[in-house]
């Protein structure tokens, strides 16, 4: 019995809940943790194939203000590469070949979906 704190994490969203444990009782707790899922795909132009991979795929938070913080969120290699983020605008910069080039998506919590970028030819 007592009172105590739970953290979850789904991919880079992370919730907190406070619950209390009272004797001889079972209580159901629910954590809502605000992620969506996106899974993006690096095409050379509108609607044709997709690049084979990508060298590297960054992901930095937007500011209030529009503008990309400094420390990456998280990044990962391919083409299509998917993640889960919390709720949000972000700045996606995709380097296919030497050629990097940033678009924005916005993630919305409990949506899951395919989103295609275009990143120009070098």
């Amino acid at each position: 019995a007592g009172h105590y704190r739970t953290e979850v994490t789904v991919g880079k969203g992370v919730a907190h809940a406070d619950f209390e444990v009272k004797p001889e009782e079972t209580a159901p707790i629910t954590v809502v943790v605000g992620v969506g899922t996106v899974r993006l795909t690096f095409v050379p132009g509108k609607g044709a194939a997709p690049f084979p991979s990508t060298s590297y795929v960054r992901i930095y938070p937007l500011g209030p203000d529009g503008k990309p913080a400094k420390e990456q969120l998280t990044g990962y290699y391919g083409n299509p590469v998917s993640f889960t983020l919390p709720a949000g605008r972000y700045q996606v910069s995709a380097k296919v070949r030497e050629n990097w080039s940033p678009s924005e998506i916005e993630v919305k919590s409990g949506e899951d979906r395919n989103i295609e970028i275009v990143v120009p030819k070098p």
